[in-house]
């Protein structure tokens, strides 16, 4: 639609004649088991669905946590437990995935957490940019919360909800919420296991679901702009279905990643999560979780991967948590794993931090030696910026020794 139709469009007459191609709202509405809002001025079609804990987490069946806790999955970006009744989960389809002005929500999909359960709240838009009622009937929920739950929403859903407010020159209660997206926290998890990091990669692999004749994502925006031509109901249905899983989704990934983070010892998660969260612990530097999780793995007969002992040896170091450090350099050297990194960092202790020369030049020397080797039997990593960076170190140990 070009920009001579849509000026036509707002003209009364054009709009009159529009309307008359599509069902009455009261069709629609009764299709999509809706109320209408506004109905003499700006008419919109409000979904209600209510979803039990025990349908989302049958852990939850009889045990409300009532709030989560996630100071470790949120890099302490939430360091104090969450109440539910605090938190607003929100999710919307739109007329396309680009963003900027052109865009707009047709679907907005909220999420309140009850004690029983989860209540969804749905505003669908049964013409072009028509959100202003939906604005106006979620003012009083608004008020009551302070924290929004989402899904990438911090990157996409809540800056097309914050531009739509300000173009229908709408107060924005929101921009003054905490915000919870769980997708980076999903990506510290899972990235390196996962496909992707999608809500839908997760429904399959972490909780082994499968959405049955979903909708594909993509093609929502094409689905929601038939509509508009032809008025058919059927894709819109499972475009509300769509909306109200993935809000569902959220609710169950929120409750999964809770029980994770508060559960590390007991827990029968996997080894990768355990690592994962060892290795944002480390990150965050947080030895309240990094000493338990360490236990949990070595109790197991878990190994930790090289990098993350790697990580955690420099942490060690910054703390100046010397004999810890030394155990982790010298058993990597012992099992010959990260044998440069550990001779390394040996000659440095022993140089600045004991002041014992010969036994720093004695693991410099071993390092040289290492790469020699490595160089005969033609590895085919590049060590020559290491050989010199280790005669470099060498040659000032030695005028060193000689000075003492």
């Amino acid at each position: 639609m070009d920009l001579i139709d849509k000026l036509k469009y707002y003209q009364p007459e054009q709009r009159q004649n529009l309307s008359d191609q599509s069902p009455p709202i009261e069709k629609i509405a009764l299709d999509l088991q809706g109320k209408i809002l506004e109905e003499n001025a700006l008419p919109i079609i409000k979904i209600e669905r209510f979803e039990p804990y025990s349908d989302i987490n049958p852990a939850l069946a009889n045990n409300n946590p009532f709030t989560v806790n996630l100071p470790l999955l949120s890099k302490n970006q939430f360091q104090e437990p969450i109440s539910l009744n605090d938190l607003l989960a929100f999710d919307l389809e739109t007329t396309g995935l680009a963003g900027g002005t052109g865009t707009y929500p047709f679907l907005m999909g909220f999420g309140i957490f009850e004690k029983k359960g989860i209540r969804i709240y749905q505003y669908f838009l049964p013409e072009f940019g028509r959100e202003v009622s939906a604005y106006l009937d979620l003012k009083t929920l608004w008020a009551e919360k302070n924290t929004l739950l989402s899904y990438n929403g911090k990157s996409f859903d809540y800056p097309l909800i914050r531009n739509r407010m300000i173009l229908n020159r709408v107060n924005n209660p929101l921009e003054q919420y905490n915000h919870l997206d769980l997708l980076p926290i999903a990506r510290r998890l899972w990235k390196n296991v996962l496909p992707s990091c999608s809500l839908d990669t997760i429904e399959e692999h972490i909780f082994y679901m499968n959405r049955w004749r979903d909708i594909d994502g993509a093609l929502i925006p094409q689905a929601y702009f038939e509509f508009l031509q032809n008025g058919t109901t059927t894709d819109i249905k499972r475009i509300i279905n769509h909306n109200q899983l993935d809000i569902i989704s959220l609710a169950r990934l929120l409750f999964y990643l809770h029980q994770t983070e508060n559960n590390t010892i007991t827990s029968s998660f996997s080894d990768h999560e355990k690592v994962a969260m060892f290795n944002i612990a480390v990150t965050i530097s947080d030895f309240s979780y990094i000493d338990p999780l360490i236990g949990a793995l070595v109790a197991e007969n878990k190994k930790i991967p090289a990098q993350s002992l790697k990580k955690y040896s420099l942490l060690l170091k910054r703390q100046k948590k010397w004999q810890q450090a030394l155990k982790i350099w010298q058993n990597f050297i012992d099992i010959g794993e990260e044998m440069m990194f550990s001779y390394e960092e040996l000659a440095k202790y022993y140089e600045h931090r004991e002041n014992n020369i010969p036994k720093a030049i004695d693991y410099a020397e071993r390092a040289r030696d290492f790469i020699s080797v490595m160089e005969e039997i033609q590895i085919q990593e590049d060590y020559r910026s290491l050989k010199g960076k280790f005669n470099h170190r060498l040659k000032r140990l030695n005028i060193k020794l000689k000075k003492s």
